[in-house]
C-alpha cells in the first residue's frame, strides 16, 4: 500500500507544478505587452495633440488670408471708387474748359484724393503685415 500512496503524491507534485507553469507563464507575458501598449497609447495621445496644433495653425492661417482677401477687396473697391470720382472731376474740368478757355485748372484736389487713397491703402497693409508676424 505504501507504494500507492507514493504515486498519489507524485502525481499531485506533478499537477501543481505543471499549473504553476501554466499560470505563471500567462502574466510574464502579459506586463510586457501592458507596458508596450501604454507607451504605444501616450504616442498617439501625443500625436493626435500635435495634429490637432497643426490644425489649429492651419486655421489661423486661412483666417489671415480670408482677411487679407477682404482688405485688398475693400481696397480695390475703394481705388475703383476714387478713379470713378476723378473721372467725374475730369468730365466736370472739361465742360468747364470748353465753356471758358482761358481758366485754368488746379490740381490740388485731384492730388488730395489720390494720397487720402494711398494712405489709407499703405495703414491696411502695414495692419497685415502686423497681423501675419504676429501669427509666426
Amino acid at each position: 500500500m505504501p507504494i500507492f500512496g507514493r504515486r498519489k503524491e507524485e502525481k499531485i507534485e506533478i499537477v501543481e507544478e505543471t499549473v504553476e507553469e501554466k499560470v505563471e507563464k500567462p502574466e510574464e507575458k502579459s506586463l510586457p505587452n501592458l507596458f508596450a501598449r501604454l507607451d504605444r497609447y501616450q504616442q498617439i495621445l501625443d500625436s493626435l495633440k500635435e495634429i490637432k496644433t497643426r490644425i489649429k495653425v492651419v486655421k489661423d492661417f486661412f483666417s489671415v488670408l480670408n482677411e487679407l482677401d477682404r482688405l485688398k477687396e475693400e481696397s480695390l473697391n475703394q481705388l475703383d471708387n476714387s478713379i470713378d470720382n476723378l473721372n467725374k472731376k475730369i468730365a466736370v474740368l472739361n465742360s468747364k474748359l470748353q465753356e471758358v478757355p482761358s481758366t485754368e485748372t488746379t490740381d490740388e484736389s485731384l492730388e488730395g484724393d489720390i494720397e487720402e487713397v494711398i494712405s489709407v491703402f499703405k495703414k491696411q497693409m502695414n495692419q497685415l503685415k502686423e497681423d501675419l508676424e504676429s501669427t509666426r
